[in-house]
């Protein structure tokens, strides 16, 4: 069998992971349809997003949002002495110990006051601000919570913000007193009153949710944070989902256990290569490269620049060093890996490779930087370098992970099945599968 076709078959086995039945989509269709208009009409302007972030340009949302598993709970009882170094953790150099401890202060003092989850909170002003403030920033979207100060200014009156809640078929006014943190809409600049507005408006919109759902005509999705991102009306899930997606990583920072293993490759126990599984996948074993020059030979993780990457077994670390073009793979020590400029990579740029038993070899590619050299051991779970964008042309920073048996490769999407969502199962995948060819397409469905 040739290399090629190695190469697709494995890929086909990609849709393995999916539930059946999902719909197909076509055309320009991105995201799903609206939810019909339920219920009275609402006394209220829809407070609608003015940031203008893209709205579902992506298509990332899941066709079927069952395919998520049930989010864990949050631990009853929050320490500030474990809370602090998590958020430290999640924001890594982009926040300091000091205000990390200041930050974890008063985000729990918020969701005290207010009734909410501080993960939830916490994972909220990590998507929308990388906890960096915007006091002076260029949108309407304000802060470490990324609060559109026009769209809730008109709610706001003397410390007090009005919405409704529905009982049977009628809206019911109702106030939430907010004048112990908030004077006036400006003072949402400001780091804490930030915190502890995002945290009334979580409030607001738990209460709210889902009745203003079909008020509003909002897309089908799984939790009311999607309200503070998009307003009443929702118009794609991908927002939350990178929202939970972090709370499930901040979660497993708090806790602070050991990864666990729950893929396996023969006796080899897998864990993920990124925090807060299961993941979303952009590419496959098998898709197209360069009009159909090349397969792709493993698989892209939606991901963020500098996020950590981990080991997915115990092994040796037998290559960290750069792709470089024309000449292959290229040793660099660790201390002048940050020396190497972008422009002189091949398309794998700056990777990884470790040697585990059975004959497994996992490979880490596009990374920012690694922490590991030649010899070394690893733990499973264990950070070997960050996400980055090294050696790719025009995609988003994201991890690419190849895995080979005795120099072969296999599909990562078998072993490591539990920890990853396809991309099929995304209006976006959907898109992309439509539009390849038909004989590639066909191969890929077997």
């Amino acid at each position: 069998m040739s290399r090629t076709l190695t190469i697709l078959s494995f890929a086909a086995l990609a849709m393995i992971q999916m539930k059946p039945g999902l719909p197909e989509v076509r055309g320009e269709t991105v995201g799903p349809e609206p939810l019909p208009p339920q219920g009275p009409r609402p006394p209220w302007t829809c407070r609608a997003d003015r940031t203008g972030r893209p709205q579902n340009d992506q298509g990332l949302g899941l066709v079927d949002l069952t395919l998520w598993d049930p989010e864990p709970e949050a631990p009853p009882t929050v320490e500030e002495e474990r809370f602090a170094p998590a958020l430290n953790k999640l924001c890594s150099s982009d926040l300091s110990y000091q205000r990390s401890n200041q930050y974890a202060r008063w985000i729990l003092e918020a969701s005290r006051r207010f009734d909410v989850d501080p993960f939830l909170l916490a994972s909220l002003v990590f998507q929308q601000s990388r906890c960096v403030s915007q006091r002076k920033s260029s949108t309407p979207a304000i802060g470490l919570a990324g609060i559109d100060v026009a769209m809730h200014a008109p709610f706001l009156h003397n410390g007090r913000y009005s919405y409704w809640i529905k009982e049977g078929q009628e809206w019911l006014p109702r106030e939430l007193d907010v004048s112990d943190v908030l004077a006036s809409p400006q003072d949402i600049r400001q780091d804490k009153v930030n915190l502890f507005f995002a945290a009334a408006l979580m409030r607001v919109y738990r209460q709210q949710c889902p009745d203003i759902d079909g008020a509003f005509r909002s897309v089908p999705h799984r939790h009311y944070v999607s309200h503070m991102i998009w307003g009443d009306r929702v118009v794609e899930t991908d927002a939350e989902d990178r929202v939970l997606r972090t709370r499930r990583a901040i979660i497993e920072y708090y806790e602070a256990s050991a990864p666990l293993a729950r893929a396996r490759w023969k006796t080899v126990d897998l864990v993920c290569p990124l925090d807060g599984c299961p993941r979303k996948i952009t590419g496959v074993l098998g898709d197209i490269r360069d009009a159909g020059k090349r397969a792709h030979k493993g698989v892209d993780f939606v991901s963020i620049l500098g996020e950590p990457v981990r080991a997915i077994a115990d092994g040796w670390i037998v290559y960290a060093g750069v792709d470089a073009p024309g000449a292959g793979a290229r040793k660099v020590t660790l201390d002048k890996s940050g020396s190497i400029r972008k422009n002189s990579m091949g398309p794998g740029g700056l990777f990884v490779q470790i040697q585990h038993k059975d004959g497994l070899q996992s490979e880490y590619m596009h990374l920012l930087n690694y922490l590991v050299k030649i010899g070394q051991w690893v733990k499973a779970g264990e950070i070997i370098g960050h996400v980055g964008d090294t050696g790719i042309k025009v995609d988003a920073p994201h991890l690419h992970l190849q895995l080979r048996e005795n120099g072969e490769i296999i599909d990562p999407m078998v072993p490591l099945g539990p920890y990853l969502i396809p991309p099929q199962a995304t209006y976006r995948g959907q898109r992309v599968m439509d539009a390849v060819p038909a004989r590639w397409r066909e191969t890929r469905r077997r």
